[in-house]
């Protein structure tokens, strides 16, 4: 690879070609299809970019052009974060396979890329007895162990042995994270303990019989999920995006358990892909449409950026439109207005995506607001299990706080998105209305937010529309009855 003036123009090159054959490779396995063996070319751009000439050729690349010298040195910087996430994948690949047998064998996983681990707990919920539902946690708990705390291992090593990309989290957003956990922390408490004891009549708080009361699948009594799938895409219309999706987004036949997988981006921003996901209940539902905003996000970035501005990194668009119309579902007046859910009989599912939205705010804060550079691979599981016990209001056990935190930086990113997500929702009400989310002016201002890709700082953005930094806790509260 040279080193002259278009270097950079050939990284990104590989770079992108790399990342279209990988999400390739992936889509056939989420079809069910075995792809074989990384190709002799895609084996060589794997080994350039683990290489050290990218490396170089960033050093190298140093234009005297001042009227582009800012938006060099954000390019430099996000070529070197794309460098780190290939990094992290190399290192690894071998953990994340012993994971991914072990939840395939005891039959609560997939196939696909890595484990399935939120589907694996998910199918506690289908359980009724309680006394077997927990009989089968232990049991799931036990089976996954070891590798699990491979898995952290290999993690904690990538960290440590990282040569690309590492960028700390602010330590005003760790704080503002750390602040939406007190601020909520009560009203976890008493949401959580009603969920239990109504929803799931389970004897006591414990994580089996909350991820059993979150189901809720009585939802699919008031508006079946082909519906609420319907009603979604004709309020995406009134904001402007239905055929933008159209054009951007194609929607796959994954097998069911896969079908919330994240959306993978083959040509970014015109071909990103997301798997047909109508499964029964709130969580699935929040994953669906978390999904949906996060490929919307990514679907609505200027074709005239660079690649490492238009390919996904860091908490920018698509966390932030995923976190944002997964917050519309725990607003009353969004179930109202879109899919007809009002009245006495609508507040207990209103309710349920009330605290659905809460919980999976507060473990989004958990992993920001959570501190853990030079901590042993022990202390850090303990650490995590203690976060995600007080994000949940109760106990989590560290084999299953390790399957759902693994420390990765695209789980950190989809963190910080959920929060300004809710955040976000706060600032275009002040800006438009309460009814924002059929607002077409809403619709021009996601755009814009959008059209810049990574260079736009999604914090930014929301200080531009006058949200403060406590707006997602106060929402949130809002929200629950």
């Amino acid at each position: 690879m040279p080193t002259d003036a278009t270097s950079v123009a050939e990284l990104r090159q590989v770079l992108a070609a790399y990342e279209r054959e990988r999400a390739l490779r992936l889509l056939a396995r989420l079809r069910g299809l075995e792809p074989g063996p990384p190709d002799r070319e895609q084996r060589q751009r794997a080994a350039f970019l683990l290489g050290d000439e990218p490396k170089q050729i960033l050093a190298d690349d140093t234009s005297t052009d001042t009227s582009k010298g800012v938006l060099l040195a954000s390019e430099r910087a996000h070529l070197d974060g794309h460098l780190g996430v290939v990094e992290a994948r190399a290192r690894l690949v071998r953990s994340q396979g012993q994971l991914r047998d072990a939840l395939w064998e005891s039959g609560e996983g997939d196939d696909g890329d890595g484990p399935s681990p939120s589907e694996a707990i998910e199918r506690l919920a289908l359980v009724d007895d309680a006394r077997e539902r927990r009989r089968l946690a232990r049991a799931v708990v036990r089976r996954l162990s070891d590798p699990v705390r491979r898995r952290a291992d290999a993690w904690q090593t990538a960290h440590e042995q990282a040569t690309h990309g590492v960028v700390a989290v602010p330590e005003d957003t760790r704080e503002q994270a750390g602040a939406f956990l007190a601020d909520t922390q009560d009203a976890a408490d008493e949401h959580v303990r009603f969920a239990c004891r109504s929803w799931s009549k389970g004897p006591r708080r414990s994580w089996d019989t909350l991820v059993r009361a979150l189901r809720f699948e009585a939802l699919d009594a008031g508006c079946p999920a082909r519906e609420r799938s319907r009603r979604l895409a004709r309020s995406l219309h009134i904001l402007g995006f239905e055929r933008h999706l159209g054009t951007h987004v194609r929607v796959e036949a994954y097998s069911a358990a896969r079908a919330g997988f994240r959306p993978l981006v083959l040509n970014p921003p015109l071909d990103l892909r997301i798997g047909r996901d109508v499964r029964s209940g709130v969580l699935p539902d929040l994953r669906a449409r978390e999904t949906l905003g996060t490929a919307l996000g990514w679907s609505l970035v200027g074709t005239g950026l660079p690649f490492e501005m238009r390919m996904p990194l860091g908490p920018g668009p698509g966390p932030l439109l995923g976190g944002l119309l997964s917050a519309w579902a725990g607003d009353p007046g969004y179930q109202a207005r879109v899919h007809g859910l009002r009245g006495a009989s609508a507040e207990p599912l209103t309710r349920a995506f009330a605290l659905a939205v809460l919980l999976r705010a507060r473990i989004a804060a958990a992993r920001v607001a959570a501190d853990l550079q030079g901590r042993s691979v022990a202390e850090v599981l303990e650490l995590r299990a203690a976060a995600l016990s007080r994000a949940l209001s109760c106990e989590v056990p560290p084999t299953l706080a390790a399957l759902l935190w693994t420390g990765s930086r695209r789980e950190l990113w989809d963190a910080q998105g959920r929060l300004l997500g809710l955040a976000l929702h706060v600032g275009l009400r002040e800006r438009f209305d309460e009814d924002c989310f059929r607002n077409p002016r809403t619709g021009e201002a996601l755009r814009d937010l959008c059209a810049a890709g990574n260079l736009q700082e999604p914090h930014g953005y929301l200080a531009a529309l006058g949200v403060p930094p406590d707006a997602a806790q106060k929402r949130i509260l809002e929200l629950l009855p």
